[in-house]
């Protein structure tokens, strides 16, 4: 009798571990910035690597004597739903110069940052600049717009975030159809200040999300644990 039940479990556990055995899991490298800047890629408008840098696992993102920072990562991605989610910052200014002294004062706006996804097949083609006539991608999905007074164009979900206070968190799900993702944050210095705003980026992650058959099988599994336990318990 030990034996037929043990037998049982072991299936069990089996039909539980084997579905999610079959997931395919990101890829994405350094993600809580424990290793600097590895995996990532960063780029500006003055400077090849932009104002980009990293503290103590936050990587910070601004305009010191750069008008565009950009960080991103391309991951290779299997077809099927995933969530990205991660923690962020808002220490954007509110400040505008004083656009009497320029010559076209129709170009002084705040400075605003970008989340981003970006998609692409070949991702030794992909390209981006701070020029959207410029940038080469198959497809992309904006994640939100983030200005000094809050976010806007919000395409996820935010909420508090375990990092404590000024700190919110993010995220979403996204179906990928192509064979490189590439999570992409941006930081534009619109009001010709120097080095008065910075976005704060940690804790970037990408997991697949259990397809409604996984899910079953591990109700499924629980279920039947749940009633050998109760059988046991009333012999």
């Amino acid at each position: 009798m030990k034996m037929k039940s043990t037998l049982v479990i072991v299936w069990t556990l089996a039909l539980m571990v084997l579905p999610l055995a079959n997931v395919s899991h990101a890829d994405l490298i350094n993600g809580d910035f424990s290793d600097e800047l590895n995996g990532w890629t960063t780029e500006g408008f003055y400077f090849p690597e932009g104002d980009v840098r990293v503290v103590n696992g936050e990587a910070i993102l601004g305009d010191n004597s750069e008008i565009w920072s950009a960080l991103y990562q391309p991951i290779a991605l299997d077809p099927i739903k995933y969530t990205i989610a991660f923690d962020f910052k808002n220490n954007l200014s509110n400040e505008l110069y004083d656009s009497s002294e320029l010559d076209d004062s129709s170009f002084v706006f705040y400075d605003i940052f970008f989340a981003s996804l970006y998609f692409i097949n070949d991702v030794s083609q992909f390209n981006l600049d701070i020029d959207p006539a410029l940038n080469v991608f198959d497809d992309s999905s904006p994640l939100f717009d983030m200005e000094a007074s809050g976010v806007s164009n919000n395409n996820g979900i935010i909420g508090t975030s375990s990092k404590g206070q000024e700190w919110l968190h993010f995220s979403t799900t996204f179906t990928n159809t192509y064979a490189y993702v590439i999570p992409t944050f941006e930081l534009l210095d619109f009001n010709y200040i120097n080095d008065d705003s910075q976005v704060l980026i940690a804790n970037v992650g990408i997991n697949p999300v259990p397809e409604p058959t996984t899910l079953l099988l591990l109700g499924s599994g629980l279920f039947a644990l749940a009633s050998m336990a109760r059988k046991r318990r009333k012999s």
